[in-house]
């Protein structure tokens, strides 16, 4: 399992369905584009 700390910019694609996820996360160095069927987001307030 590999887990990125960044902030969601953009969800490009979401199929509620099946949990099928396309977004782009932008952490400290660089954004990242995650593809997923299960992705899981743990939302922090700082």
């Amino acid at each position: 399992m590999v887990t990125i700390e960044g902030t969601i910019e953009e969800i490009i694609f979401s199929n509620e369905a099946n949990g099928y996820t396309v977004c782009e996360i932008k952490s400290d160095k660089d954004v990242i584009t995650a593809v997923a069927t299960c992705l899981l987001l743990m939302w922090v307030k700082r």
